[in-house]
């Protein structure tokens, strides 16, 4: 197999797509399971008066409000996190082989060995290729074309060792 070449730069919008996919991946059940426990902790409260309109506004304002503090702390720092990073807008060459992705910069180059890697996930804008728990290489969709997309998803899944979950 060729290598396959790209050649990309990273958009405040990846960053957040990676931010949003961690979140829901490590994150969500534990806060789903809190946001259930406190909304049977208000029927519990109201003793059984879950009918009533000040019910509904004592529940819906607060959990509203958590919801939209949630949303613009996550979306302001990883726009801050983007911005204080300046490694994080440069222009990337990324060549991806049988034995490893390399991505340079201007001022970096990262070597990854497929075998140091644990899974690989498509987004709808990305492809997560976590090489921890906490960390993945990004590598935009768009700089992908057909053919070199079709020769990368078949070089993964031909690694029996590899984990994937693709979104087409």
């Amino acid at each position: 197999m060729s290598p396959i070449e790209l050649s990309f730069q990273y958009t405040e919008a990846d960053y957040q797509e990676f931010l949003r996919h961690y979140f829901w991946k490590n994150r969500s059940r534990l806060y789903l399971t809190l946001g259930v426990l406190a909304l049977v902790a208000l029927v519990i409260t109201q003793r059984g008066d879950t009918a009533s309109l000040s019910f509904w506004i004592s529940t819906l304002v607060p959990v509203t409000l958590i919801l939209v503090l949630w949303w613009a702390v996550l979306r302001f720092s990883g726009r801050r996190a983007f911005q204080m990073t300046p490694e994080m807008s440069e222009q990337r060459n990324c060549v991806i082989d049988s034995d490893n992705i390399t991505v340079r910069g201007q001022t970096f180059l990262s070597e990854f060995k497929w075998a140091g890697v644990l899974y690989l996930v498509e987004t709808k804008n990305l492809v997560l290729v976590y090489n921890s728990k906490t960390n993945a290489v990004m590598l935009p969709k768009r700089a992908f074309s057909t053919d070199q997309f079709a020769a990368f998803k078949h070089l993964v899944d031909s690694n029996p060792t590899l984990a994937s979950k693709w979104k087409s």
